[in-house]
Parts: structure tokens; sequence; C-alpha cells
């Protein structure tokens, strides 16, 4: 299974870092706290972030770890304390695709 996002900003450029179990945003919003997602065993993220709004894929063989890893980055993502129609900043997810047909669109 493999999950691609998105992300998305209009004022604050965010800044997005993938290590090899570590997904790290920050300045999301212009504020300067780092949020820092852990991977589970099993899930793996390619590490293509040339351009902060480029896709990036989660891939992995569990369909519940790699849901939940995006879900996790989605909601550390969320628009708080301002008005959501006019902050559209966020991390989103673009598409869900199968591992087999990854090779094929590549």
């Amino acid at each position: 299974m493999c999950i691609r996002d998105r992300a998305c900003y209009a004022y604050f450029p965010m800044m997005i870092e993938a290590k090899e179990k570590v997904v790290s945003i920050t300045s999301f919003i212009g504020r300067r706290e780092r949020k820092t997602i852990e991977l589970p065993s099993g899930c793996t993220i390619d590490n293509g972030l040339k351009d902060v709004k480029q896709p990036f894929c989660i891939a992995g063989t569990d369909l519940d770890k790699v849901s939940l890893t995006c879900a996790k980055i989605n909601q550390s993502c969320k628009v708080r304390d301002k008005h959501k129609d006019k902050f559209l900043d966020g991390i989103y997810i673009e598409e869900k695709t199968h591992l087999d047909g990854i090779e094929n669109e590549f």
C-alpha cells in the first residue's frame, strides 16, 4: 500500500525533512515548534522531498500502519485557532495506490 501526500501552503512556507524513521515538520503557519512523527516498523517514506510542494509517498505492506502514519502527519498539520476557510495550509492525502501500481506509474 502506498499513500501519496502533498504539502500545501499559501502564506507561510513549511519545511519537511524525512529521514529513515522520522518525519519532521518545521515552521508550519509561521510557528517555530518542530513536529516529529515516527514511522512504525514496516513503513518507509521516499526521500524525494526536493521541493516542499512535491508529493511524497509513504509505503508499506501493512495497511493499518501506513494509514495511521498518514493520519498522524495530517493531524499534526491541522490548522487550529485560525479561520479554516482562509488558512488552507497543511498536508493532505493525494492518492492511495497498491504497491503493484507504483512501478508502473514512475
